[in-house]
């Protein structure tokens, strides 16, 4: 992943992770972790980092889907 027109070079998620919101599990009951986010300049860059925040979550993962039609 490159950031700032390629100045930057980050080769681990994991390492923009820490740098956002501390290296460890994940507490979203703390009020400083609701605070950050991370912006990203593809779909691929987004779904890696996202996969290293669930890991680092604590407690068990829900998927929810939804649907734009009615099915009789």
């Amino acid at each position: 992943m490159e950031i700032g027109g390629g100045k930057a070079v980050v080769c681990c998620p994991d390492n923009i992770v820490d740098q956002v919101f501390c290296p460890g599990q994940l507490d979203l009951d703390v009020q400083n972790r609701l605070n950050n986010a991370l912006l990203c300049p593809t779909n691929h860059d987004a779904l890696e980092i996202n996969e290293v925040i669930l890991q680092r979550l604590q407690g068990d993962n829900h998927e929810y889907v939804s649907t734009t039609e009615i099915q009789k």
